[in-house]
Formats: C-alpha cells, structure tokens, sequence
C-alpha cells in the first residue's frame, strides 16, 4: 500500500504540531508528556504471498509491542489490523474500539479470511479480545442479515453514525467500559467522505453524515491504549490532499491518547 508514505507526506505534517497549541486537540499534541514518536519504516510486501505479508506485519508488531510502545499502525486494505491485533496476544482481555462505516463481521469473501471485511470476525475469536464497540456505521456494505446477527450474538455494541449524531459522542464514550486496556481501530471510511474522500468505498450517509476527527479528542486522558490502527486510505482516490491531511489529524489523536 502506499497510504502509509501518503500520509508521512501530509502537508501538515511539521514541527511546529509539537510546539503549537492544536484546537483540534485542544492542547499540545504530546501534552506536556515525555513521549518520543519513532517512524519504524514499513514492513516490506511480498506479493506473491500475502499471508507471508501479515506474518512479517505480526513479527514487527510483537517486537514493537515487547519493548512497551503503544503500536500506531497505517496501512491499506483489511488484511492490515489482523496480524497486529493477534500480535497483542495477552492474558488481560482488551476493549476493541471500531470507527468504521461497515462492521467487517463476513467470515469470507471469495475464499480470502483474512482480508475484505473480515477484521472485526477474527478479532472476535481471539481470546484477548473481550467487549467490542463499533462506531459510525451507516451505509450498505459487505454484510448479510447473518453478519449482523453474528455480531448482535457476539454482544457488539453497533452503534449506528445516526445514532452517534442524535445522542452525541459523550453519550458514546459513556458505553465504552472503563478501565481499559482498549485497542482502537479505524477504518478511513468511517469518517464522513468529505473529508476523507481518499477511500476504497465511500459511505455517505442518507439523511446525517459520518465521522468527524475532533470528537475523537473528547476521550483523552486517562486512558490505556495499547495501540491503533488506521486503515483502508487509498492515496490515488479522489482529493488526496484533504484525506492525507485528515490521515494526519486522526494520528494524531491516536499520539494524544497513548
């Protein structure tokens, strides 16, 4: 994928994010806080064997993992979160936050498990993955009336884009069990398209719209996150400039709450 060296490449993506004060963050982006960002490169593509691509991916996700960094992780199609979250094996069960227009509950498309639409099914079978949220889902998609009900039995909490907007994200946050550890995972689509109209599948919403950045910031402090992954960017698509700018914001929101 190049998403990941599209979105290095986002025009705000300068110094001065460490010095200035960020209303989208409502503060400094690393608040004050000892934290050092390393870039750890991209793990190398072998084209012939994707599965050989996702076990690199999991190999360098245990060992960034093990020296006790929080992973942020950019990547491409949906085969991207799977290594990592099975690279966060553990005893302590994780909340997985999920921002997505779709809930990726299909077992398999065309044969393939671990790609399209897939994520949150695997996610579901790991042990060390206990409650599940998904946020701002809207629009059709991959899913059949099984997925949904799959997921309704799972006891994943869908919480629709309609939803989010009639009852406001406080009222989100408030359903995301306390404590943590929590994992967050986004899928580009799940904010609203014009703003992140640099996806594979644009999801508009009929009557309301999709995600916006800035309330993600509400939930900032005091938190443990193990990591995030942010997926699904295609650099080519229409407007890159705004979705490698909204790319940005959104890892950036995921540096403030480590």
């Amino acid at each position: 994928s190049r998403a990941p060296d599209a979105i290095r490449q986002a025009p705000n993506y300068v110094p001065y994010t460490l010095s200035s004060y960020d209303w989208d963050l409502d503060g400094y982006l690393l608040d004050g806080r000892d934290i050092t960002v390393v870039d750890c490169g991209n793990v190398s593509a072998e084209l012939n064997d994707p599965q050989e691509h996702y076990r690199r991916a999991e190999q360098a996700a245990r060992k960034i993992l093990s020296a006790g960094a929080t992973l942020i992780t950019l990547g491409g199609d949906h085969g991207i979160p799977i290594p990592v979250m099975r690279a966060l094996e553990r005893e302590e069960p994780i909340t997985l936050v999920h921002i997505d227009a779709h809930i990726d509950w299909r077992d398999e498309i065309n044969g393939v498990r671990e790609g399209y639409s897939s994520p949150i099914r695997r996610a579901s079978e790991m042990d060390w993955f206990g409650h599940i949220v998904q946020i701002g889902i809207r629009a059709p998609g991959s899913a059949r009336a099984e997925e949904v009900q799959d997921a309704r039995n799972y006891g994943a909490d869908i919480i629709t884009a309609y939803e989010m907007h009639e009852i406001g994200m406080a009222a989100v946050l408030e359903r995301i069990p306390n404590g943590g550890p929590y994992y967050l995972t986004i899928d580009a689509d799940g904010l609203d398209p014009t703003i992140m109209p640099g996806v594979m599948a644009q999801a508009p919403a009929r009557g309301s719209s999709g995600l916006t950045p800035p309330p993600s910031c509400t939930s900032s402090t005091n938190i443990r996150v193990f990591g995030s992954t942010i997926w699904w960017s295609r650099p080519r698509a229409r407007r890159c400039a705004s979705s490698r700018a909204n790319c940005n914001l959104v890892v950036s929101i995921a540096i403030r709450i480590r």
